[in-house]
């Protein structure tokens, strides 16, 4: 499962794991943690708290999917935030020599719909990996591809548990909008 660090709060319980992430091969979900989903970062940070330790790490060059507990204490003395929600951070990784978007928007799905199966968490985050680019796909149409399947999980799966996704990266302003906008309207044609 790899490193463990936690930590209680007044206000919260904070669980952060390094090294936990689903692979994808060939566009299908290879489990190579059994709890992949339920143990991914469950941490109780407010998203603008969150917002500024992806900003942390950008600015400092980390390259590993972990945050030092000492960095968010900082963060979260500088913002002097109390932890108000739990949200899930899904971390995933490509090992194909090509994807289409087609093949994009239903691994996404699958991401989705393991996750809600796996997991009884009813938030998930996808965070900033998805400004790096694919096998050629670029930003844009990546980006639209998540859009897109969030949009038809969120519309067509009444039974879900997961009520809430967001999209927590550098540029993840515009992907949010988009999707309240979709969902406002629920028109979008697939």
């Amino acid at each position: 499962m790899g490193c463990i660090q936690s930590r209680e709060g007044k206000y919260s319980r904070e669980i952060i794991y390094k090294n936990t992430s689903i692979i994808l091969v060939e566009g299908v979900i290879e489990e190579i943690n059994s709890q992949a989903i339920v143990n991914i970062s469950i941490n109780p940070m407010v998203s603008k708290l969150r917002e500024q330790v992806y900003k942390y790490v950008y600015n400092h060059d980390e390259t590993f999917d972990f945050f030092e507990e000492r960095d968010i204490i900082q963060l979260e003395q500088l913002r002097n935030s109390v932890f108000e929600s739990t949200e899930t951070l899904l971390n995933f990784s490509f090992v194909s020599g090509y994807i289409s978007e087609d093949e994009l928007l239903n691994t996404f799905e699958q991401i989705l719909q393991f996750a809600d199966k796996t997991s009884s968490l009813y938030q998930i985050c996808f965070t900033d990996y998805i400004i790096q680019e694919v096998d050629g796909i670029n930003y844009n149409s990546y980006a639209d591809c998540l859009v897109k399947s969030v949009f038809k999980f969120l519309t067509q799966n009444p039974d879900r548990q997961i009520v809430s996704v967001k999209f927590l990266c550098m540029n993840a302003k515009n992907l949010n909008t988009i999707l309240q906008m979709m969902m406002k309207y629920e028109n979008y044609k697939f």
